[in-house]
């Protein structure tokens, strides 16, 4: 029997960590094995680049529209698994009202949380709220956390759906052409940031930790927020030619600068599971990065970079400076992790474990 499918997902546009998780599925032997339809939920207004996670009313109205073609795919496609990939916040009454129609179709389902906060966000709901989303959530079949955080906190209420941890996955064949970590060259050494340019992102210590690194130099790769830009200004231009504004590239451009670069670096206050992290790691690049979300549970610490307090530039710029000074100590971490992405974090290994649980899914 071939097993049927359903993925309510984002595609890009816009690029984010859940539509580079699907496009990633949907390249994989997973698409060879499984018959899958994907529900898109990709925003209709994505503009810019904005950290808020607020209510916007046209995204209220493509909701409505998710759940009604989700009402017809469970009548013509009929799967037998609904996999669900959810942000949560405000996008948690799309995706938990697809959990609800799944259990009125009698179609097992699983709710796969593609963050760390989900518990803070639940404790910050008020009591009917958080019984509604308990009640959701024992609805499902399988419950799929990306770190140990959100995990424990769902282990702690949860009585009937399963719950398991498995990180994103990452394609290693597109670093495949990406150069060791250079050796003896007399230019300066290249710090890399990937990502959105601001604030929550730590951009501003990390400024502030490169301007305390005279041998160093920065390329911020990703969409720049105008008026975070603004607050930065003097800062830019205190540093000059030592930071590289490069905008947001097409993923190619991405792999290039992977290999030109000899640091990688995430600063950010706030994160969940950081695929460019893994992406920095299978490109054989030591990172720096802060102690939030599952940044801790991907770098080990020492091994195959460093891992700082979020908001404390002093510590920062102390591993950076660490790392630009010892050559040897950028090649052993950069190859530490590219082996630690390959064993625990490719394609072949995560999907694998999907692909059992869509097996077990549509047998029970």
């Amino acid at each position: 029997m071939s097993v049927r499918v359903l993925l309510v997902s984002s595609l890009p546009p816009p690029e984010g960590g859940i539509s580079t998780w699907t496009c990633v599925a949907l390249a994989s032997p997973l698409a060879e094995e499984f018959e899958i339809r994907v529900l898109d939920t990709a925003p209709p207004d994505k503009q810019g680049v904005s950290a808020e996670r607020i209510f916007r009313p046209v995204r209220a109205v493509a909701a409505v529209r998710v759940l009604l073609r989700a009402v017809w795919l469970f009548l013509w496609f009929r799967p037998h698994v609904v996999h669900v990939n959810t942000p949560y916040a405000w996008a948690f009454v799309r995706d938990g009202a697809v959990c609800w129609l799944a259990w009125l179709f009698r179609v097992r389902s699983l709710l796969h949380f593609h963050g760390s906060l989900f518990p803070d966000f639940v404790e910050s709901l008020g009591p009917w709220a958080r019984k509604i989303i308990w009640a959701t959530l024992e609805r499902c079949s399988l419950l799929v956390a990306l770190e140990s955080k959100t995990s424990n906190y769902l282990r702690s209420g949860i009585r009937r759906a399963r719950v398991v941890e498995l990180p994103n996955p990452i394609a290693m064949e597109a670093f495949s052409g990406v150069p060791p970590v250079r050796r003896g060259s007399d230019r300066p050494v290249e710090i890399l940031y990937v990502g959105w340019v601001v604030e929550s992102k730590g951009i501003r210590e990390l400024l502030e930790a490169v301007e305390g690194n005279p041998g160093v130099r920065l390329s911020l790769l990703g969409p720049e927020e105008p008026e975070f830009l603004q607050k930065i200004e003097p800062l830019l231009q205190r540093l000059g030619d030592r930071v590289v504004r490069m905008g947001a590239c097409p993923y190619e451009r991405v792999i290039e600068a992977f290999a030109q670069s000899d640091i990688h670096v995430l600063p950010s206050h706030v994160e969940a599971f950081p695929f460019v992290v893994l992406e920095a790691m299978a490109a054989g690049r030591p990172v720096v990065a802060t102690d939030v979300g599952a940044i801790s549970e991907m770098v080990r610490d020492g091994v195959d970079g460093f891992v700082v307090p979020p908001r404390e530039t002093s510590a920062l710029a102390e591993r950076l400076s660490q790392l630009a000074v010892d050559e040897d100590l950028r090649v052993r971490m950069g190859a530490n992790g590219k082996v630690r992405v390959e064993e625990n974090y490719s394609v072949s290994v995560v999907l694998g474990r999907l692909a059992e649980f869509y097996r077990e899914l549509a047998e029970d």
